[in-house]
């Protein structure tokens, strides 16, 4: 099992509320074996509240990822992309 590296504290009540669990997190390997999670914090924290044990994840490996966040810019447009490719899964 991977750990996430999560911390619900400073995220929005509101988009908690909202979150949809059927959309995939976002997860980049930053150590063999070892996730953060680029997008979804507010679906985990959902999750955790509800006592879901299993959520959809999109893992995406260093290679692709490190490229992409070197910048903010880079960073959102590296989540959209991977938004884009889990939509309708």
């Amino acid at each position: 099992m991977a750990s996430l590296g999560f911390t619900s504290q400073r995220l929005d009540e509101a988009t908690v509320s909202k979150a949809d669990l059927t959309k995939p997190l976002l997860l980049a390997e930053i150590a063999p074996g070892q996730f953060n999670v680029i997008d979804g914090n507010h679906r985990l924290e959902k999750a955790r509240r509800e006592g879901a044990t299993l959520l959809p994840v999109w893992r995406v490996g260093p290679r692709v990822h490190t490229r992409f966040l070197i910048s903010s810019e880079s960073y959102r447009e590296y989540v959209s992309y991977w938004n884009s490719k889990v939509r309708g899964h």
